[in-house]
C-alpha cells in the first residue's frame, strides 16, 4: 500500500507518468467518464489517453474560442486550415493568407476543427441532454477514447432501444430493446464495415439481431466456430465443405449451405463484377441489393430505377418507394421497417424514413417537434411546426 501511494506522489511531482504507473492506472477510465461530467450547458469535457499523470482526468474544453488552439488537438477534431481574426473568418475555409483578404489582418493558420463523423464532435455540439416528453433521455453517443463512436449505441432511455453503429456514425444492422441489451456488443456488424470500408468485396459473415457474431462463421472460403461477443475463433478453421464436422453446426439452422438467399445473390454480384473490372470493364452495373447482417434482405431493393422498401424476406413493404436518382444517398426505410417490427405511430415520408418533423393533438392544439433519422426526439416540443429539423444536431 505504501508503495502504491509513492509511486502515485512520485508521478504527481514529476508531472509525467513513468513506465512503473502502468500498474496502477485505471484501465477502463474513458471518454464516456468525461461526457458524464456535463452539468451545463455551456461545459463540457474529454480525456486524452496517455495524459501525464497516473490518476485519469477530464480537461474542460475552454470555454471560448478552443478551435482557435494549435495542433496537435484534443479527441473529435482535426487539423484544418482556417482563417484567423474573428469568428465569421474563421468558419472561412483557407489555402493561402490571399483567400482570408476580406478579413483585416486575417491570416491562414492551421488549427484544430471539429470532425463532423466523430462521436466528441456530435457531443460537444449537442449541449442539451434534458428529459424530453416521453421520459427518455435526450441521445448522448458513448465515445471511444480516439474520439470516435463505439459500435453500441442506445436511445431513448431505459424504455428505449441499442442500436449498432460504425466509428463514424453511421447506422449498422443490430438493435435490441434496452432492457435485452446487456449482452451486445455489435462486434460482427462493426468488423463487416471496417472490412469493406477497407476495400473488400464481400465479406459474409453473419451477425445475430443484436449485431453480434452467430455462432458459426464462413469467409474466404474457410469456416469456424466463434465466440457471439468477439467473434474469436473457438474451433479449428475447416474448408467450407467441410462445416458440418464443426461442433457449432446445427443442419436445422444451417442447411446444407452457409449463404443465404439475399447472401448468395450479393456474393455472385461482387464475384461478377470483380472479374469484369479485372478484364478492363471500369463502371459495373450489378443493381443493388441490399442484405441485412445475417443474410436476410435489407432495408431496401433497387428496380427499373425506383428503390422500394423491402422486409426481410424480400417483401415490399406497403407503398413505401423512393427515386434512386434522388434518395439513394438519404435512404434508409428505418420508418417503413420499424413501423413493420414495432407498429409505431410516428409519420413516415413516402420514401419510407421518417419524416423529420413530427406532431400531435392535445387539448384540441398542435405541438410539433423533431426526430433523428431512428425515430428518436431531439428537440423540445413547441407549439409551432419546425420548419428546418437539420438545425439540431
Amino acid at each position: 500500500m505504501e508503495r502504491f501511494f509513492l509511486a502515485i506522489l512520485l508521478c504527481l511531482l514529476a508531472s509525467i507518468c513513468e513506465p512503473t504507473c502502468d500498474d496502477i492506472l485505471i484501465t477502463d477510465f474513458s471518454q464516456d467518464n468525461c461526457i458524464a461530467m456535463q452539468t451545463t450547458r455551456d461545459t463540457f469535457y474529454y480525456w486524452i489517453d496517455k495524459m501525464k499523470s497516473c490518476i485519469p482526468q477530464c480537461v474542460a474544453y475552454e470555454e471560448k474560442g478552443y478551435l482557435r488552439k494549435k495542433c496537435p488537438c484534443v479527441p473529435g477534431y482535426v487539423c484544418g486550415k482556417r482563417c484567423s481574426g474573428t469568428t465569421d473568418a474563421y468558419l472561412v475555409e483557407c489555402e493561402t493568407n490571399a483567400d482570408c483578404k476580406a478579413f483585416p489582418r486575417s491570416r491562414c493558420i492551421e488549427t484544430c476543427v471539429a470532425d463532423a463523423r466523430t462521436c466528441m464532435a456530435y457531443y460537444a455540439n449537442t449541449t442539451d441532454y434534458r428529459t424530453n416528453k416521453f421520459t427518455a433521455q435526450k441521445f448522448k453517443p458513448a465515445c471511444q477514447n480516439d474520439g470516435f463512436w463505439k459500435a453500441k449505441q442506445c436511445k431513448g432511455g431505459v424504455s428505449g432501444r441499442c442500436l449498432c453503429f460504425d466509428s463514424i456514425g453511421n447506422r449498422l444492422f443490430g438493435e435490441a430493446r434496452y432492457s435485452q441489451a446487456a449482452d451486445m456488443t455489435c462486434a460482427c456488424s462493426r468488423r463487416k464495415a471496417e472490412l469493406l470500408a477497407a476495400g473488400r468485396d464481400y465479406v459474409s459473415f453473419h451477425c445475430n439481431s443484436m449485431g453480434n457474431y452467430e455462432e458459426l462463421q464462413c469467409d474466404s472460403g474457410l469456416c469456424w466456430c466463434a465466440e457471439e461477443k468477439t467473434g474469436e475463433p473457438i474451433s479449428p478453421l475447416v474448408p467450407e465443405k467441410a462445416m458440418v464436422k464443426l461442433p457449432c453446426y446445427v443442419a436445422t439452422k444451417v442447411g446444407a449451405q452457409y449463404l443465404r438467399q439475399c447472401d448468395s445473390v450479393t456474393y455472385a454480384n461482387a464475384k461478377i463484377a470483380k472479374i469484369l473490372k479485372q478484364h478492363g470493364v471500369t463502371h459495373v452495373n450489378m443493381g443493388v441489393k441490399l442484405c441485412d447482417g445475417d443474410g436476410a434482405f435489407g432495408a431496401f431493393n433497387i428496380s427499373q430505377g425506383i428503390a422500394y422498401c423491402t422486409w426481410r424476406d424480400g417483401t415490399k413493404i406497403s407503398t413505401f418507394q423512393g427515386d434512386s436518382s434522388t434518395d439513394i444517398g438519404s435512404l434508409n426505410c428505418n420508418c417503413a421497417r420499424d413501423y413493420k417490427r414495432y407498429n409505431h405511430g410516428l409519420t413516415c415520408l413516402g420514401n419510407g424514413n421518417y419524416q423529420p418533423y413530427q406532431s400531435y393533438i392535445e387539448n384540441m392544439k398542435n405541438y410539433y417537434y423533431c426526430i433523428d433519422d431512428d425515430g428518436f426526439q431531439k428537440t423540445e416540443i413547441i407549439g409551432q411546426r419546425l420548419d428546418n429539423c437539420t438545425l439540431y444536431y
